[in-house]
């Protein structure tokens, strides 16, 4: 396990057993400085590096001021990456939950595989997120069967990620059986999450 500063460095970090504690938790020493921890990563038995960026409430206020850079999407959202570490979005002009962003060195699509191929969130009143490359439309299904689609664009950052927002739909449930799909543009399904996947935004 390695934890990652947001100025790039990165330190082996321990996982301990502690007292009175039902799983174990991870550890590490941060050097003194203006560095802050902004995730971690861990290496699986088969090679694969696996990310874990911290969410950071403040990085949507911290982005308020930050018009350059913006993409607009529908529902009246917009999204940037900003510092440290996070895709901030606003629901009309106003911070809405944030999305974990690239950890320094990276891109969002370091985020995703197949195993998570989305990463999303609820606002307000609008649902948004960000899916593989390629993806240009997205279809969420409810778990109580309303579905909405919506077109998803290439983010503007050279993230390497595709961009999507639309609405809640009115009585929307967002629980266990929830799916989300998303399709190529000849309209060839890419890539599913769930259902039977938590519905809890990731």
């Amino acid at each position: 396990m390695r934890a990652v500063l947001s100025d790039g460095r990165r330190f082996d970090a321990a996982l301990l057993r502690g007292e009175d504690t039902p799983a174990r938790i991870w550890h590490v020493t941060v050097p003194n400085g203006d560095a802050v921890l902004v995730g971690f990563t861990v290496q699986t038995k088969n090679g694969r590096v696996d990310r874990y960026p911290e969410r950071n409430a403040s990085c949507g206020r911290k982005a308020v001021g930050t018009e350059t850079g913006r993409q607009s999407l529908p529902a009246g959202v917009t999204a940037v990456v900003a510092e440290p570490s996070c895709l901030a979005f606003f629901e009309q002009g106003k911070p809405s939950p944030s999305l974990p962003g690239p950890l320094p060195g990276e891109k969002l699509s370091d985020l995703l595989a197949a195993e998570q191929p989305v990463r999303w969130s609820l606002g307000a009143t609008a649902w948004y997120g960000y899916g593989l490359a390629g993806t240009a439309r997205v279809e969420l299904r409810t778990s109580n069967g309303l579905t909405v689609t919506m077109d998803a664009v290439p983010d503007p950052w050279d993230q390497g990620v595709t961009l999507f927002a639309a609405p809640i739909p009115g009585g929307a449930e967002f629980s266990a059986g929830l799916s989300i799909t998303g399709y190529d543009a000849a309209g060839g399904k890419l890539w599913q999450d769930g259902p039977g996947t938590p519905a809890t935004p990731r």
